[in-house]
This record gives structure tokens, C-alpha cells and sequence, in this order.
């Protein structure tokens, strides 16, 4: 695990919204996102 998606995962958490990544580096940013989407795909499952 990544720990830029893991900042990705607590930023989703702290609803903070997707537009607000704090990386310009690309690489950096597509962490973040993958770790801020995946936290949205989990907290969409029901149960």
C-alpha cells in the first residue's frame, strides 16, 4: 500500500472532495485519487 492512496483514504474520510488533491505531481496525484476513489467505492457497499 501506498501511503499517498492511504492520504487519498483519510482525505475521503474527512470529506474532503476530489477537485481539493493536494498533489500537482501526476503520479502523486493519481495515488491520491485511486486511494480517494477507492474509499468511496468501499463506503458505497451496503452493510
Amino acid at each position: 500500500m501506498n501511503g499517498i492512496e492511504e492520504e487519498g483514504r483519510e482525505a475521503y474520510a474527512a470529506g474532503v472532495e476530489m477537485r481539493r488533491c493536494p498533489y500537482k505531481d501526476v503520479a502523486r496525484r493519481d495515488a491520491w485519487l485511486k486511494g480517494w476513489m477507492e474509499a468511496r467505492r468501499v463506503s458505497r457497499v451496503p452493510g
